[in-house]
């Protein structure tokens, strides 16, 4: 954690920020932050007041939609949660509902499953474009395309003369996956999580991160 980012995504100097969070943590009663040499952490405080600071501004904006709403305005920001594969129809998809809607400012975040079902606990987006709903959180689901998993293997491998393999026959091969945290790495076959004798070679791909 860092003040100086801090200030530079609030467009504030590093001296205000300090200025600021002195004020907060007078008002609350309470250390906020500790200090570790140059790193700063969050206090049990401070994590709870950012539970609550999260909360307020998912308020003010469900104010803010409610406001523009009455002036008849429209003007909303939707921000969206995607997964990296989604660019492939998502665009269209955008372009179809900003046509409907022309008010609304959509803005999109970028990540894997993971990362996404962070921002949905955080309020950090407001709808996310995934795979599997989290069970973890309640949320509503609206499927509205499949989403198959395949294996794709060279055109003479060994396993294309067998027809439908089993897992059992998968075994022998290694497998290149996304990273963990993805929706891929969490939805592979659960018997093949299992111990046993022989197991197969698994090899993770990291995704580069957006821009």
């Amino acid at each position: 954690m860092r003040f100086a980012r801090a200030a530079e995504v609030l467009h504030l100097t590093p001296p205000a920020v300090t200025m600021q969070v002195k004020a907060l943590q007078g008002h609350v009663g309470l250390p906020l932050f500790k200090r570790n040499g140059r790193q700063v952490a969050l206090t049990t405080a401070g994590e709870y007041m950012r539970v609550y600071a999260r909360k307020v501004i998912a308020t003010l904006k469900d104010a803010e939609d409610a406001a523009a709403r009455l002036q008849r305005l429209e003007v909303v920001t939707l921000t969206t949660g995607m997964l990296s594969t989604a660019k492939y129809f998502l665009p269209r998809l955008r372009a179809e509902f900003q046509h409907e809607h022309e008010g609304v400012e959509i803005r999109l975040a970028v990540g894997n499953r993971e990362q996404l079902v962070k921002m949905l606990h955080g309020n950090d987006v407001d709808i996310a474009i995934m795979g599997r709903p989290p069970k973890e959180l309640a949320t509503r689901a609206e499927p509205f395309a499949a989403h198959p998993h395949v294996f794709v293997a060279p055109t003479d491998h060994p396993l294309l003369k067998v027809g439908h393999p089993t897992v059992d026959s998968l075994r022998p091969y290694g497998f290149i996956l996304r990273e963990r945290g993805s929706g891929t790495w969490c939805t592979r076959c659960p018997s093949c999580c299992r111990p046993r004798p022989r197991r197969s070679a698994i090899s993770c791909w990291s995704a580069p991160k957006a821009t």
